[in-house]
């Protein structure tokens, strides 16, 4: 629904298909596996208040209300428009450069927000029933029998001049392991060039930007059980 740093949006094909009607993302950010799949009962789990925060606004808004949103012209700030509700602050400044970390505060030449935000108006009915919680992956209480789309901030991101994508991220890896080994029914693992903490295979390679602006090539990999 949103542009984010590590988003599935052009790859989400590519993962395998769901093997249950319940899917589970814990690491929920712009949930594209879930998005493409959305017929599934769907439960998104995340530990940022601001990604919970969009997700329940989005499940809640109505098409008018999202059409309502203005434009936000390159080089204007976003405060200007005081109307607006943190929230939906936030819900324009991820779509105004996309796949940032954190959200932008000005349009610049990046800006598809106008495109962005009647595609998301169009796409509301797909996650009326969706759930989200706000809470780590190791506080989600049930361990239902579904499909579980895993998608941690990735252990290498930090590097390349990338310091700034997951700034706060603490997640002790072999902990995650065995948490990812105790899931029930399918397990959907995503990880980057260099993760050896389960048995990753590659899916793909994509190239992403660097804060230098330079382009690299991002192996990106698979754990499925």
């Amino acid at each position: 629904m949103f542009s984010y740093y590590g988003s599935k949006s052009k790859i989400a094909h590519l993962y395998p298909q769901p093997r249950y009607d319940v899917i589970v993302e814990p690491f929920a950010g712009s949930a594209r596996y879930s998005l493409l799949h959305f017929d599934r009962e769907v439960f998104l789990y995340d530990a940022s208040p601001l990604i919970v925060e969009i997700w329940r606004y989005l499940i809640a808004a109505s098409e008018r209300d999202i059409r309502s949103l203005p434009d936000v012209p390159s080089g204007v700030h976003i405060d200007v428009f005081t109307q607006l509700a943190p929230v939906e602050k936030a819900l324009i400044g991820f779509n105004l450069c996309r796949g940032k970390a954190v959200p932008r505060k000005r349009g610049h030449g990046q800006n598809s927000w106008s495109q962005d935000r009647e595609r998301i108006a169009r796409d509301l009915h797909k996650i009326r029933h969706w759930r989200v919680e706000q809470c780590s992956y190791l506080s989600i209480l049930e361990n239902r029998t579904a499909t579980w789309f895993i998608d941690p901030p990735y252990r290498y991101a930090n590097t390349a001049g990338n310091g700034d994508r997951y700034a706060r991220s603490t997640i002790h890896y072999e902990t995650l392991r065995y948490w990812i080994h105790s899931r029930r029914g399918q397990v959907i693992a995503c990880e980057g060039t260099g993760a050896d903490y389960l048995p990753f295979e590659r899916l793909t390679t994509v190239s992403a930007n660097t804060n230098n602006s330079t382009v690299k090539q991002i192996d990106e990999l698979i754990y499925t059980r």
